[in-house]
């Protein structure tokens, strides 16, 4: 399963990412679960840098990925819809495939 969790702060803005797992919904390299929310988080990651140009901490192993923009920066707009669309993205595909992706929100102070 993959496990989705992005945080947001008390002003419910959010300001980063873990995605985990796999969603084993076929063989690797078909998963077409798992090519869905890889190229979400991809496409984030890879925007927060080329667009907006900020400042992040980024840590990536096979099967994990996890990104935390640091406080100057989170209140841009770009940023927060960069988080939303990853948001509605994820649960489009959680809707789709309870059984393989689970997305949690969580508030708490960076």
């Amino acid at each position: 399963m993959i496990n989705a969790t992005i945080y947001k702060d008390n002003k419910n803005l959010s300001y980063g990412y873990t995605v985990e797992g796999h969603a084993n919904y076929d063989m690797y390299g078909k998963d077409i679960v798992c090519a869905a929310v890889s190229a979400l988080v991809q496409t984030v990651l890879v925007t927060l840098d080329e667009i907006c140009r900020i400042t992040y901490k980024v840590v990536q192993n096979r099967g994990f990925v996890e990104v935390i923009v640091f406080n100057e920066d989170i209140a841009l707009k770009e940023v927060q819809a960069l988080f939303k669309a990853l948001e509605i993205g994820i649960e489009a595909i959680e809707d789709e495939y309870p059984e393989y992706v689970k997305l949690e929100i969580i508030n708490k102070t960076p």
